[in-house]
Formats: structure tokens, C-alpha cells, sequence
């Protein structure tokens, strides 16, 4: 997946969501989107709550592991996010992807035939620059590899 493509995703689902959290559970990336403040954070006690649910426990089994270890799988916050999109510019707005901006529908195809790999090597060090201070640069990521 093309990176403006990732930020169109995110920035889509946060122009309808005012908390968007990204974790990376098993190599793959879960967009995690509330209007509640209280749930837009992964709670100490709902994690314990869930993770002693008997009516969890297939869950359980699937992920291999309990909650509380997949909520430390969190790659970025809510107000991380908020930061990731205002690097790119106008808070994302200009990455949303409505009816009149198809640019998702356009892109995913062509970006389907980029490596797997190195797209999500890619990604990754993307969404890891917005952890820290300091300025990114989608096309400057991409050529430091």
C-alpha cells in the first residue's frame, strides 16, 4: 500500500471519528476509531475485565495471547494521529477520501503491484516518525531506505 494511500485511510477515518488509534498486532496494522472519550484509550481495568471474559476465551485462543498484551501493541495515539496528519498538511483534510476525491479507488490497483515488504517497511517508519518530534516527509522516508 501506497503511503499517501495509508494517510488517506487514516485521515478518511478521522475526519468522521474524533479519537483514531493504530496498533500493529501479527504484522498487520487495526485502525481502533471512537467519539468517546473514555473508550479512546485501552483502560488497565477493561483489559483485565477481558481478559478473565470466559465468553473472550476463543479470542483468546486465536490472537495466541490476552489483551492486555495486544493493547501494548499500540503504534499511535489518538493525539499521535492528530500530529501524523498535520505534518502532511491542513490536518488531513487534503487526504480525505470522499464521493468528489476518489483517489483510493484510482491508486489501490497501481500500488497492489509495489512489494508488500517494502511498502510496509515503508509505512512503518512513516507512522514511527510521528511517535517523535520533528517533521515528515513521505517522498524523503521513501528515499532514505
Amino acid at each position: 500500500m501506497a503511503t499517501s494511500d495509508l494517510l488517506t485511510i487514516i485521515a478518511t477515518l478521522r475526519a468522521e471519528f474524533a479519537y483514531v488509534s493504530l496498533y500493529v498486532v501479527g504484522g498487520q496494522g487495526i485502525l481502533i476509531a471512537t467519539n468517546d472519550a473514555a473508550r479512546a484509550h485501552a483502560s488497565p481495568a477493561l483489559m483485565s475485565a477481558l481478559d478473565t471474559s470466559v465468553d473472550m476465551q476463543a479470542v483468546h485462543a486465536l490472537a495466541g495471547r490476552n489483551f492486555t498484551e495486544i493493547a501494548a501493541d499500540l503504534l499511535l495515539s489518538p493525539a499521535q494521529i492528530d500530529r501524523l496528519l498535520q505534518r502532511f498538511g491542513a490536518n488531513g483534510r487534503q487526504w480525505i477520501s470522499t464521493d468528489n476525491n476518489l483517489k483510493l479507488e484510482y491508486n489501490t490497483p497501481k500500488a497492489n503491484a509495489n512489494s508488500q515488504d517494502r511498502s510496509s517497511e515503508i509505512n512503518l517508519k512513516v507512522l514511527r516518525a510521528a511517535q517523535k518530534e520533528g517533521s515528515i516527509n513521505v517522498e524523503q522516508s521513501a528515499q532514505n531506505d
